[in-house]
């Protein structure tokens, strides 16, 4: 059997932007039994110049929550990069 031509495709990962908000949402641990209340925030994704995990951010801007009769308003995780 002879092979005339021979073609490389190179795989590329695609470009990811994500723009996401959660308003009055909730997150249940079955496992603790804690529930977050009321959860409001607004974040973003992007996988970053080179398109993979080495230079990926994910951006969370949160707004409240709540746990039981407690209040959550964050103010150290404001516009902090992970």
């Amino acid at each position: 059997m002879r092979i005339k031509r021979c073609f490389l495709i190179e795989k590329k990962n695609p470009d990811i932007l994500i723009d996401f908000s959660i308003d009055k949402g909730h997150i249940f641990n079955k496992k603790s039994n804690i529930k977050l209340d009321r959860l409001s925030l607004t974040g973003s994704f992007n996988n970053g110049k080179h398109k993979g995990p080495e230079n990926s951010v994910l951006l969370i801007k949160g707004k409240m929550s709540s746990i039981g009769s407690s209040r959550l308003i964050p103010s150290s995780f404001d516009n902090r990069k992970f």
